[in-house]
């Protein structure tokens, strides 16, 4: 009974979402859209909170590595220490060529805005070449 009920409640489920998928699908969009602006706005803030994850994550595998198994102390904290300076080298490095690559189109478009224009459509091709295309969509 208790499965006939569940499979009933599940159909109902179902067809609710197909009814209102596109509604769904404006939601999730407009999520997205404003998860985007936050992300690009707060972007140092973001790598920052993932840094102090990072080092968060190696703290507990340290803890861990010493209370589950028979791992002399050195070498679990040797091992986690290992970890995070890799993972914080390379996160502090995908943080600062961001910082150079935003700092660099920010000074081209200043610099198109004081010679005209002309330097607009050098950025549109930089963007093309470093933004990753949408393969699904097809000009025509």
């Amino acid at each position: 009974m208790l499965i006939l009920i569940l499979t009933i409640i599940n159909v109902i489920l179902i067809a609710l979402f197909f009814v209102y998928i596109s509604d769904i699908t404006k939601i999730i969009i407009k999520i997205s859209k404003n998860l985007r602006k936050l992300i690009s706005k707060s972007s140092g803030l973001f790598k920052i909170i993932f840094l102090f994850l990072f080092f968060i994550e190696q703290v507990a595998f340290i803890i861990y590595l010493n209370i589950s198994f028979n791992v002399p102390p050195a070498i679990s904290v040797t091992l986690a220490l290992f970890a995070l300076i890799v993972v914080t080298t390379a996160s502090l490095q995908a943080f600062i060529w961001e910082n150079k690559y935003q700092y660099a189109k920010q000074e081209l478009i200043r610099a198109s805005v004081y010679f005209g224009g002309e330097i607009s459509e050098l950025i549109k091709r930089i963007d093309e070449l470093t933004v990753p295309k949408n393969n699904s969509k097809k000009k025509g």
